[in-house]
């Protein structure tokens, strides 16, 4: 393999060289894909099985976990200093959150009515 002392070249023919990498990298991988295929094919038919039928197993959605719902996230403090600065009450505290109490201010008081 040659190797290239890319030092010598200019950001053009580093440009070039990147652009050419590219092309060879999805050239490859349409050729490997093109070869997974005709195997998948030649497998099936042997097993007598159609292709549509295996490739449709892979094709099946995922199911979420029932704790990955689209949830709306519920805030329930808020920095008595800056509106936009709020919390969940879950994890860890915030620092603007530590720093209101540390000035009298209570939770009760950072609350959010919902």
């Amino acid at each position: 393999m040659t190797m290239i002392d890319f030092s010598t070249l200019s950001i053009d023919e580093l440009n070039d060289l990147q652009k050419k990498a590219e092309l060879e990298k999805e050239s490859r991988k349409s050729t490997s894909i093109d070869r997974i295929r005709q195997l998948i094919t030649a497998e099936a038919a042997a097993a007598g099985v159609d292709v549509d039928e295996v490739v449709s197993i892979w094709a099946v959605p995922r199911r979420k976990k029932a704790n990955q719902k689209n949830k709306e996230t519920v805030y329930r403090y808020q920095d008595p200093n800056n509106s936009s600065n709020k919390w969940t009450g879950k994890g860890r505290a915030p620092a603007w959150f530590a720093d209101a109490i540390n000035l009298g201010h209570t939770k009760e008081s950072m609350k959010i009515a919902n």
